[in-house]
C-alpha cells in the first residue's frame, strides 16, 4: 500500500507538471486539498482526474495507518521489538520491519550469520565473474 501511496503521489506531481509547467516536491503535493487543487488546474477533467488521485492516496494512507497501528499494537510488548527501537535511528516502523523479517534470531549460529543474512558483509561467491 505504501508503494502503491507513493506511485499515486508520483502521478499527482506528474499531472500537476505537465498541466501548469511547475515542479512541486512530495510535501507540498501532500498538502493539497480540494481547494488548492483548483488553483493549479483549470480544466474541469484534469482536476476531477487530480482530486480522484488524491482522494485515492488519502485512502491509501488511512489503511496503512490502520495496518501499523494493528501490527504496531503485536510488536510493541516484545522484548526483541524494544531492544531492537533502542538502537539510535531505528524508530517504530524500521524496527517492525527488522523483527518481522528477521524472525527468530536464535535461527542464526553466530553473528556473522545474521550480518550475511542482512547482506553487511562482502560476499566471497563468484559465478560467472559476479559475486
Amino acid at each position: 500500500m505504501v508503494k502503491q501511496h507513493t506511485a499515486q503521489l508520483l502521478s499527482l506531481q506528474r499531472l500537476i507538471s505537465r498541466h501548469t509547467g511547475q515542479r512541486l516536491s512530495s510535501h507540498p503535493v501532500k498538502q493539497l486539498n480540494q481547494d488548492t487543487l483548483a488553483q493549479y488546474l483549470d480544466s474541469g477533467v484534469t482536476l476531477f482526474a487530480a482530486q480522484q488521485t488524491r482522494q485515492l492516496m488519502q485512502q491509501l494512507n488511512s489503511q496503512i495507518e490502520v495496518i501499523e497501528g494493528y501490527v504496531l499494537s503485536r510488536c510493541q510488548d516484545s522484548e526483541p521489538y524494544k531492544l531492537i527501537t533502542t538502537t539510535p535511528g531505528i524508530g517504530k516502523i524500521l524496527g517492525i520491519t527488522i523483527l518481522l523479517e528477521t524472525g527468530p534470531i536464535e535461527r542464526f549460529a553466530k553473528v556473522g550469520n545474521y550480518a550475511s543474512y542482512a547482506r553487511c558483509v562482502p560476499t566471497d561467491k563468484i559465478s560467472n565473474v559476479k559475486s
